[in-house]
């Protein structure tokens, strides 16, 4: 299982991280390859091999755009049609 978070704030890929391994420890997943990245070009840069045992967290809003993560959605379902999309939008607190 390949997984990548898309998140340009540093709390908030601090916590997906936290989450996400421990669901994969309760569900007994000890293989997995989690990557994590500030920036939609990073994230480009480095794209796992087109398969269905990818997962990609996303942040709508990176930068101030509010669009910009399902823009690097729609190039990750380009070149991975089999992959998950996993779109995060937080709210103030």
């Amino acid at each position: 299982m390949n997984i990548a978070i898309l998140e340009d704030e540093s709390i908030h890929i601090y916590r997906l991280t936290e989450i996400i391994s421990s669901l994969l420890k309760d569900l007994g997943v000890s293989s997995y390859d989690l990557k994590t990245f500030k920036d939609k070009k990073a994230l480009l840069a480095e794209l796992f091999i087109p398969s269905n045992q990818n997962i990609y967290f996303l942040d709508l809003e990176l930068q101030g755009d509010q669009q910009q993560g399902l823009k690097v959605g729609q190039q990750i379902r380009d070149y991975d049609s089999q992959a998950a999309l996993i779109f995060l939008l937080h709210t103030p607190s």
